[in-house]
Order: structure tokens, then C-alpha cells, then sequence
């Protein structure tokens, strides 16, 4: 073998290792993501719980009217997608997902519109030549309870202002770092019974209040509490979500690397093997020649 072949199986080898290190590291750093916003779902979930409970013992569903909407009015479908790439399909089965969901509306008579959560969430819809009405990027690793609120603040102004008649939430439920899945919610008109009424047992617990400074009032603080609530959920959940497919598919690049990298060094090994060989025949043959 060659020096040239030599330097050239070696430099990938190196090559190859220094993507190791790299894809090792970007496993530990949505590792430490992961765990940050799996310990936020953990905080969030029992307050949302205890919120839907609440409703629950007041019997409250939805206002008049809100439970139906026009089959011919618009539709805005917010698409939760991640703010990096090097995430396997994470980002491509989002936004798939959603444009299935808005596919489905239109065939209903509905004029759809697009909110993209996330960079890769308007690249996609934007791929597809579908234009994004708003985009939100976040730069922090997990939104504020803020930040999630001016989102929650914008659909409810497109209900109230723009006349869009529903609004539906296209996110990723985390189940586990192997496993989510694609799922939505509707988020307006407020159709509370998706979220509370599903547990016999706190339907079933009768509940006395003094309402102050009026029922309507305080249901309509604790409808709002829940909307917010839930889009900030669904907002954590997705990128749970996509921290947990990146480490996944990071662990994949470096096994894979690695396994690369051995089969380059059996093959540079057995190169070197034979060019030993070949070397050790010729000075024999060298030694025979002259005598």
C-alpha cells in the first residue's frame, strides 16, 4: 500500500473521530436540556391538574356558542416545531403533522393560516411554499411563563380582532426520550370538555364556593389560567420532545462513528499487513536475484 493511501485512511480516522467527540458532546447538552425541561413538565402538570379539577367541580364546559363554530370561517393552526436541526425527524413529522390537520380544514371549507413556534417550524412550512402569518423563535433553552404568554395574548387577538373562528395547537406530546408523538388540541373557541370531566372522581366530588366577585368573573380568570397553562405545556412538551429525539440521534451518529472508525482500522491494518508482505517478498526475491 501506498504512503498516499495510508495518509488518506488516516486522515479519515481522525476525521471521523473528531465527529465523535462532537456528537458525544451535543448528546450531553440535550441531555442536560431534556432533563431541565422534563423537571419544568413535572412542576407545570400538578398545577394544570389542580386547574382542571377546579373546573371540573364548577361544572364548567364551554360558554354558550363557543362549543360550534363556522365551517366556513378561518382557522389558525399553530405549528410547534423545534429551533435546531440534527434532531432525526423530529422537525419533518411536525410539520407534516400539521399541514395533514390544515389539509383536513380546508377540504372542510375553512381558510387556513399558519403560526410557526420555532425556526425550523417556518423553514418547513415555508419548504412546502405555505406562507407563515407569524413566527416566534425562541433563544433561551425553554420559554418563560411570559414569553409563552404574549404567544397565548396574539391567538386570542386573532379570535377577537381578526375573526378567526378556531384556533388548534399542532405540538409533539413527550412521552419519553424514545418515545412521542404528534398530536393537537384545539385551544379556541374554549371547549372544556377535552380538559376537564374525563376523572369520574373529580367530576363526581360536589364542591361549595362563594364566587367574589362573581361566577362569570372567576370562571372566566380560571379559562384563561387554563388556556395559558396549556399552551405553555404544549410548548414545554414539544421541545422535551425534540431535546429528547436530538439525543437520541446524536447517540446514533456517535455509535456509528465509532463502529466506522474500526473498520477503518482493519482495513488500514490489513493494508499495512500486506504491503509488509509484499515488501518482505521483493528483497527475497532482491537476495535470490543475486546470488
Amino acid at each position: 500500500m501506498g504512503q498516499g493511501k495510508s495518509r488518506e485512511i488516516r486522515s479519515k480516522i481522525r476525521s471521523i473521530k473528531n465527529n465523535e467527540k462532537i456528537t458525544k458532546a451535543m448528546k450531553l447538552v440535550s441531555a442536560s436540556k431534556l432533563r431541565k425541561s422534563t423537571y419544568e413538565l413535572d412542576r407545570l402538570k400538578p398545577y394544570m391538574q389542580g386547574l382542571k379539577k377546579l373546573l371540573a367541580q364548577t361544572g364548567v364546559v364551554s360558554s354558550p356558542g363557543e362549543g360550534e363554530s363556522s365551517s366556513s370561517g378561518k382557522v389558525a393552526i399553530v405549528v410547534f416545531a423545534g429551533e435546531r436541526a440534527l434532531c432525526g425527524s423530529f422537525n419533518t413529522n411536525a410539520v407534516k403533522s400539521a399541514c395533514a390537520m390544515g389539509e383536513k380544514f380546508a377540504a372542510e371549507g375553512y381558510r387556513v393560516e399558519y403560526i410557526a413556534i420555532g425556526k425550523k417550524a417556518h423553514e418547513g412550512l415555508k419548504y412546502r411554499g405555505i406562507q407563515v402569518l407569524r413566527t416566534f423563535n425562541l433563544k433561551e433553552t425553554l420559554p418563560t411563563v411570559d414569553f409563552s404568554l404574549s404567544i397565548a395574548a396574539y391567538l386570542q387577538s386573532l379570535v377577537d380582532e381578526e375573526g378567526f373562528s378556531r384556533i388548534e395547537l399542532s405540538y409533539t406530546e413527550f412521552r419519553s426520550a424514545m418515545s412521542r408523538l404528534n398530536t393537537s388540541l384545539q385551544y379556541l373557541p374554549f371547549d372544556g370538555s377535552q380538559f376537564v370531566g374525563t376523572d369520574e372522581e373529580e367530576t363526581s366530588e360536589s364542591g361549595h364556593y362563594l364566587f367574589e366577585p362573581d361566577k362569570g368573573a372567576v370562571i372566566k380568570e380560571l379559562r384563561k389560567q387554563l388556556l395559558q397553562g396549556l399552551l405553555h405545556q404544549c410548548y414545554i412538551e414539544s421541545l422535551a420532545s425534540e431535546y429528547g429525539a436530538r439525543m437520541v440521534a446524536m447517540d446514533n451518529a456517535a455509535r456509528n462513528c465509532k463502529e466506522l472508525t474500526n473498520k477503518l482500522t482493519l482495513k488500514l491494518n490489513r493494508e499495512r499487513q500486506a504491503a509488509i508482505t509484499q515488501e518482505i517478498a521483493e528483497i527475497v526475491g532482491g537476495a535470490a536475484a543475486l546470488q
